[in-house]
């Protein structure tokens, strides 16, 4: 049986004038991510633009503390992360997809 994966998810709001700058941040990570054997995607909320999901996937706790490091600085400059909450009526999301 493999190891167990485990998953951290986090919020950000990303102003208009920021998105493209995040767009590339999110590459940057995802390449960031495949490189330490960690996944890193990212998602626009439907219906509330600017808002975005980041889902950080890897092997271990440690693993994603390090992607955490490694990342929060070239995203935090797009847009602060918020503080989750918990929905009991769930989000629709959309990939945010970029090209690279």
């Amino acid at each position: 049986m493999s190891q167990p994966r485990r998953l951290w998810i986090r919020f950000r709001r990303v102003d208009r004038s920021q998105q493209s700058a995040y767009r590339e941040a999110v590459s940057e990570a995802g390449a960031t991510a495949d490189a330490s054997g960690s996944h890193f995607w990212a998602f626009s909320l439907d219906g509330d633009p600017g808002r975005f999901v980041e889902f950080l996937e890897g092997p271990r706790d440690a693993a994603l503390e390090l992607l955490d490091q490694r990342t929060s600085e070239s995203l935090a400059a797009s847009g602060p992360l918020e503080e989750a909450g918990v929905r009991t009526d769930g989000a629709r999301c959309t990939e945010l997809r970029v090209e690279g």
